[in-house]
């Protein structure tokens, strides 16, 4: 199911950006194909927020970067939800609906790849997660390590529900959640084991910070492009919008602050 926040035309135009470099890139190295596997895909259209979904993103992105042919394999687990976005892209020879869950079709991920003659360490494209919430069982971090592991060059794309899990680790130290919950609660800074990448960038979103797309490639090297808002991990903005995945956002911005003043006058004490 698709996210309702006001934010989400916010996240949609996000991902489009950063799948269109992407896709820009693997069209300069010349591979022959695009494989973008989509694992909560919903609807194709969100009525609430009045704007379309991640799957139709994909399809825009891969005619803005000049390749139309991408192949885009859709998981959703709400079946009424598969069958409109089956309606939506039936004109659509490039992309594939699945209905059913994230946890199984991720495992089919090199199968389909083998399917069209391409070798799994060959194989370029990209993953997409985005969850509803934060529920282990909602997001299949085992599957997704295997993946990723057997094929290098598959790009991840992980909007981190940052906001959702701030609020279930609060309630679990206030003691209103029971601590079991407490497994569902990852630190940002443990994204690398999640989704197996080793070289990461991220991009936040506006005001209160629902939520964070994480970006994981296994190359450092990749051109700056303004129009992603994506920023290296380890960079100052990287770290401030990791710190406002963990605490208030008004703290995180606080401790950025007085970094970047620190920076500043050490700056003007050796000029």
């Amino acid at each position: 199911m698709q996210g309702q926040s006001r934010f989400t035309a916010h996240k949609i135009a996000g991902f489009e950006a950063a799948l269109t470099q992407n896709l820009s890139i693997v069209r300069v190295i010349g591979a022959p194909r695009y494989f973008h596997f989509d694992l909560n895909a919903g609807s194709g259209w969100n009525d609430k927020a009045g704007c379309y979904g991640s799957p139709i993103a994909f399809r825009e992105a891969a005619n803005k970067a000049g390749m139309p042919a991408a192949l885009s394999f859709c998981c959703e687990m709400d079946l009424p939800s598969a069958r409109r976005l089956q309606k939506k892209t039936e004109g659509d020879r490039q992309t594939y609906v699945v209905a059913g869950r994230n946890q199984d079709f991720v495992g089919m991920i090199p199968y389909i790849i083998k399917r069209y003659g391409c070798a799994l360490g060959e194989a370029y494209g990209s993953i997409l997660l985005d969850p509803n919430d934060q529920r282990r069982d909602a997001i299949p971090y085992e599957e997704l390590r295997h993946v990723t592991a057997c094929c290098p060059r598959l790009d991840v794309f992980f909007n981190f529900p940052q906001l959702a899990i701030k609020r279930m680790s609060a309630s679990v130290q206030k003691g209103t959640l029971k601590p079991e919950f407490a497994k569902d609660c990852f630190d940002i800074d443990e994204m690398r084991d999640v989704i197996g990448r080793d070289h990461l960038w991220i991009k936040q979103t506006p005001a209160m910070g629902n939520f964070a797309l994480v970006v994981g490639r296994n190359f450092a090297k990749v051109s700056h492009d303004r129009k992603t808002g994506l920023h290296p991990w380890d960079s100052e903005l990287g770290l401030l919008y990791r710190e406002r995945c963990k605490m208030p956002v008004d703290v995180a911005e606080d401790r950025h602050r007085q970094r970047m003043a620190k920076k500043a006058g050490q700056s003007l004490l050796f000029n």
